[in-house]
């Protein structure tokens, strides 16, 4: 079987809510934003990288435009490019 070992952040849903609401000033859910299921793990690849779109609907969920669905992995870019999270591959876990 082939393998990799890589490092993997694993992170509680609660806690990137958190930061999501110190870097920006928004509350946040995680699990409604992402329609996650409990008990699970939802993977992100974090490299601070963002597209102008994501830019633009970033812009939009600090200013109330934006109600924040599926705008996890832009936001985690964004804390990334900000210098509040390190670049990696990120396991948000979800229990309830």
């Amino acid at each position: 079987m082939k393998s990799e070992s890589r490092t993997i952040f694993e992170v509680d849903y609660h806690e990137l809510e958190r930061e999501v609401k110190e870097a920006f000033g928004v509350d946040w859910n995680f699990a409604a934003a992402q329609e996650a299921n409990n008990d699970t793990m939802n993977e992100f690849s974090v490299d601070g990288t963002l597209y102008d779109y994501e830019r633009e609907e970033i812009a939009a969920f600090i200013d109330g435009t934006h109600d924040g669905d599926y705008l996890a992995s832009a936001l985690m870019n964004e804390l990334c490019r900000l210098g509040r999270i390190e670049p990696g591959t990120y396991m948000v876990r979800v229990s309830w």
